[in-house]
């Protein structure tokens, strides 16, 4: 018996001493920068808004008004995607080398306006995805 609370007091001792063990930490990431701001919001996040304004909405010519709305499962698949691009566009601005460039003087702002990127993309990702045309609409206006 008394071998026994032996053991149990050794086995929490060591439970004990592991939780107090620091957690491992992150690796050090580099992240390629390539890309300047500028370029960033030329060849990834304008082309992805784009990807979704040109699903969303109608248009009026000669021959009556067409609506833009995805038909098919592929072009909502394929809207969904595109706001999903801006939603990481939003991120990919936030980099620490990205948000100095631009913003070293802005009080926070720089930040605010990239999360509300995300934010507003996410709203059209979940618009899509419940296959609603108006709330596309709506929040594709908004992003």
């Amino acid at each position: 018996m008394r071998a026994l609370r032996l053991f149990a007091l050794w086995l929490i001792a060591g439970l004990c001493l592991a939780a107090c063990t620091p957690a491992e930490r992150e690796p050090e990431v580099e992240f390629d920068l390539t890309l300047s701001v500028q370029e960033l919001m030329a060849h990834v996040i304008d082309p992805a808004a784009q990807g979704v304004w040109s699903r969303a909405g109608w248009f009026v010519d000669a021959s009556g008004e067409s609506s833009l709305f995805p038909a098919i499962e592929a072009e909502w698949a394929a809207a969904e995607n595109a706001a999903a691009m801006v939603v990481e566009g939003g991120n990919m601005l936030l980099l620490p080398s990205r948000v100095r460039v631009l913003a070293e003087d802005d009080n926070g702002d720089w930040a605010k306006f990239a999360g509300v990127l995300s934010e507003r993309a996410r709203a059209v990702m979940a618009a899509t995805e419940a296959r609603d045309t108006q709330a596309m609409f709506d929040t594709g206006g908004e992003l």
